[in-house]
């Protein structure tokens, strides 16, 4: 789609539209005596060090908005449903897209024109022709509303797939307060990042939008070059360097690194098979059913942990799950000294579920967990060469070992998440064995979401030794 630069034609005089008491170039059907044109340009005293102040001077420099004749543009004042319905018109006519014809009978209100127009566009929704409707303040998922189909209008491509609606979704930290007649609308626009929220990760979508909002969006209509759109998660690439490796060492390393039931893998055309080495189980597919990617994640992970000096290996297990159809299987990857799962590990381990959507450790213990594809498991960030510093005890860890769990996260996660959620886990760590304690731990079962994954310390966590986090990847 190519960028919709502004172009100030014949038709569009500067100082045109001066937003809440507006000035129209237009006769209005009785005068806006509320307002004056600003002869200002862009040295509006009032925008200096406003978070506007750019989109407001490119609209007013291309003769699409004007200022107050005290010269101020006042961008925290709100608009009203019709001021912004003209505003995007204009802006729209600007690009050569629709002629406006503005003029109304002496008898009708001023903006019907306008309103006409944009019911003729498609632009409004659930709105009358009655002059009432349009005078009072426009919320923020009307205004969002109306810029999508002005998007749609000029020829934009407003349609998204199911995964950017999901990302978008997760953004608006209020969308349950969105009104299900503009939900979609919403979704698109924070999509094409026309509009975004608040610091606290709300969208307030009942609230009045405000004059520098309106000039942040109409800029973003223009002009595509301003927006960072939201895109589709595009599959992680990983390679299979740490098996040529791991195969490329002696027997005894090989014995000790990985699982003797299936001491043997294989990757052939992006398809990680792990090789019944005697156990009797049968070769293991590596699947990305429920874990999306998870053959290059695991392939990432393994690159990364198969050179670290305690890498204790790769190792898969099926086995009957008690009072439930089906088998579990799953795929664990360590740092330990020794390979044996059914021991206590000393440092940390990756439990991923590569086929079965469950963990059966917590199926019935907490319903928060149903569904996890991927649990770590954090035990001992130290050793008996640990040194006993300050330092150490009020964090909790050697770094020795924390080191490599952040970098294993990250080479996991991928480099959109996967350093904001080693942090995370790194101050999950210290909160869960510092600063509150297991038994005082404030938040077991809080889902915290980062990009596309959902982040969980059960509360059953306490009674099984160690910090479980449980990660779902959408």
């Amino acid at each position: 789609m190519k960028n919709l630069k502004i172009k100030v034609t014949t038709g569009i005089m500067a100082g045109v539209l001066c937003l809440s008491g507006f000035a129209f170039a237009a006769n209005n059907g009785g005068g806006d005596s509320n307002s004056s044109l600003n002869g200002n340009g862009n040295g509006f005293s009032d925008m200096t060090t406003h978070w506007s102040n750019s989109y407001v001077s490119s609209l007013t420099d291309r003769g699409i908005i004007s200022g107050y004749g005290d010269g101020t543009f006042k961008p925290d004042n709100t608009l009203k449903r019709i001021e912004f319905i003209v505003l995007t018109l204009k802006a729209i006519e600007s690009e050569g897209t629709i002629t406006l014809d503005a003029t109304a009978p002496a008898d009708a209100y001023w903006g019907m024109p306008y309103i006409e127009k944009a019911i003729e566009m498609k632009l409004l929704e659930n709105y009358t022709t009655a002059a009432a409707d349009y005078e009072t303040a426009i919320t923020r998922e009307e205004m969002a509303s109306i810029i999508v189909k002005a998007y749609d209008a000029i020829g934009g491509e407003t349609v998204i797939t199911d995964g950017v609606v999901t990302k978008a979704q997760k953004q608006i930290g209020d969308l349950v307060n969105v009104s299900a007649s503009y939900k979609t609308e919403v979704t698109t626009a924070y999509a094409f990042n026309f509009i975004s929220g608040y610091g606290d990760g709300s969208f307030r979508p009942l609230g009045s939008a405000t004059r520098g909002e309106a000039s942040v969006v109409i800029s973003k209509l223009l002009d595509d070059s301003l927006r960072a759109p939201i895109e589709e998660d595009k599959p992680l690439e990983g390679d299979s360097s740490w098996l040529e490796w791991v195969q490329s060492q002696s027997p005894e390393y090989q014995e000790e690194h990985l699982s003797p039931e299936y001491a043997i893998s294989t990757f052939e055309d992006g398809v990680l098979t792990i090789v019944d080495g005697g156990g009797g189980y049968g070769d293991l597919v590596v699947k990305d059913t429920y874990t999306p990617d998870l053959t290059a994640r695991l392939n990432n992970l393994l690159n990364y942990m198969a050179r670290l000096e305690r890498f204790s290996g790769l190792y898969t297990t099926r086995s009957p799950v008690n009072e439930l159809k089906g088998h579990r299987e799953f795929i664990l990857v360590t740092l330990g000294n020794k390979l044996d799962y059914y021991n206590r590990f000393p440092y940390f381990q990756f439990r991923i579920h590569h086929d079965h959507y469950f963990d059966p450790l917590t199926y019935d213990g907490s319903e928060t967990q149903k569904g996890a594809t991927v649990k770590l498991t954090i035990n001992a960030l130290y050793d008996d060469d640990t040194e006993r510093t300050e330092t150490y005890w009020k964090q909790g860890y050697d770094n020795r070992y924390m080191t490599p769990l952040k970098e294993s996260i990250k080479a996991f996660f991928g480099e959109a998440y996967g350093a904001e959620i080693a942090d995370y886990v790194q101050q999950t760590h210290m909160n869960y064995y510092v600063n509150f304690g297991r038994n005082n731990y404030p938040d077991y079962d809080a889902v915290k979401t980062i990009g596309n994954v959902d982040i969980v310390v059960p509360l059953i966590s306490k009674d099984l030794g160690g910090l479980h986090i449980f990660f779902t990847i959408h």
